[in-house]
């Protein structure tokens, strides 16, 4: 993390936090492993995600390596379609109203569960996901 925008306390925090989420996840018997994944490769993929996470949240994004090393031109290629698919949705995001903004941003770019969404006019969990489905299909005729 540190040769990827990070310092080594945020390296520090994310372990932390990979650590803690992985521990939960056992706690509450949602914990399932491959047979033929190791653990270090799991809590790897974890605290990448998690990196990653921040690293949007901040609107920095470089490619991690591969196992290998960097596939530059791969690598590269599809950071930039990845941020071209991001701008695109982003425009067409805009272009919704403000419920299906809020909505959108809410369960998907900080992952909340419907339940923890609040918005004013969907006055239940059932209401909620059915303006989410129209939201999804106005997004799609966006789109095009």
């Amino acid at each position: 993390m540190t040769n990827n925008n990070g310092s080594k306390i945020e390296a520090d925090d994310i372990i932390q936090e990979t650590i803690i989420a992985v521990f939960e996840k056992i706690k509450d018997n949602r914990f399932k492993l491959n047979s033929d994944t190791k653990l270090s490769t799991f809590l790897f993929a974890v605290g990448k995600y998690k990196w990653y996470n921040e690293l949007r949240k901040r609107r920095v994004m470089t490619p991690f390596p591969t196992e290998n090393g960097f596939d530059l031109e791969d690598d590269l290629e599809n950071y930039y379609l990845k941020e071209e698919r991001y701008e695109q949705l982003k425009r067409l995001i805009e272009r919704l109203d403000e419920v299906c903004r809020q909505i959108l941003k809410e369960r998907y770019w900080l992952r909340k569960k419907f339940e923890e969404i609040k918005i004013s006019s969907c006055r239940s969990v059932d209401a909620l996901k059915m303006k989410s489905s129209r939201c999804h299909k106005q997004l799609r005729e966006l789109h095009g």
